[in-house]
């Protein structure tokens, strides 16, 4: 069973809210426990001692794939419940903060990648990487949707990219035809492609998933 399955599981033994257990633990965002119930990232290890407080529960029990620690030895089980605790606190894929740099309605729009950002996300992602906001629907993300984009200057055939042309940033899906690059992109309700023209234009990053708050 998975973090976020036993803490859901533990709200609703104690039917408790998100809102009211975000309380409980000095969160100023409840939609934190709705990321961990839905596994997105792991609590911080201050976060998961006062879980264990709250719910009465080992420290153990928050660790994933674990779903019984039971010892005859209380110094084997305290030895145990030491190893699990480091190896949750300590493990690789916590959550990374991302720059929110832009609020976008439409397509082109203006990007600075060095302005402050105006807003941080706390995702669970392993690569150097940044995002914008969609304000209105557009052709892959819908409003309220943030695009998180890593950076990279690659061209990766069949995939959206985020493009600078002609000072102008926009978001095309790269088709790679004998050795010709292609940019794919919905204008007016319908798809065009048309061929990338070498040196007018700058591969900035590939949009690796989109990210709504609950």
């Amino acid at each position: 069973m998975k973090l976020g399955e036993k803490i859901e599981l533990l709200l609703n033994k104690t039917s408790m809210t998100k809102v009211e257990l975000a309380k409980k633990l000095g969160l100023k965002d409840s939609s934190v426990v709705s990321h961990w119930v839905k596994n997105r990232f792991k609590p911080e290890k201050e976060n998961v001692v006062k879980l264990s407080h709250v719910f009465e529960k080992p420290v153990t029990y928050f660790a994933n794939d674990k779903d019984n620690y039971e010892c005859g030895d209380p110094k084997e089980m305290e030895n145990l419940e030491k190893k699990l605790y480091e190896a949750l606190i300590t493990t690789e894929d916590k959550a990374k903060n991302i720059n929110v740099l832009s609020e976008i309605s439409e397509e082109p729009f203006y990007l600075s990648l060095d302005c402050l950002p105006e807003e941080i996300l706390s995702l669970m992602i392993d690569k150097d990487a940044f995002a914008v906001k969609a304000t209105k629907n557009l052709s892959f993300a819908e409003a309220g949707e943030y695009i998180i984009i890593s950076k990279t200057k690659d061209i990766n055939s069949g995939k959206i990219m985020l493009v600078n042309i002609d000072d102008d940033y926009s978001f095309r899906k790269v088709i790679i035809k004998k050795k010709e690059v292609m940019f794919s992109y919905k204008k007016a309700g319908k798809f065009k492609v048309e061929k990338a023209k070498t040196g007018s234009y700058e591969i900035v990053g590939q949009v690796i998933g989109t990210f709504k708050k609950l």
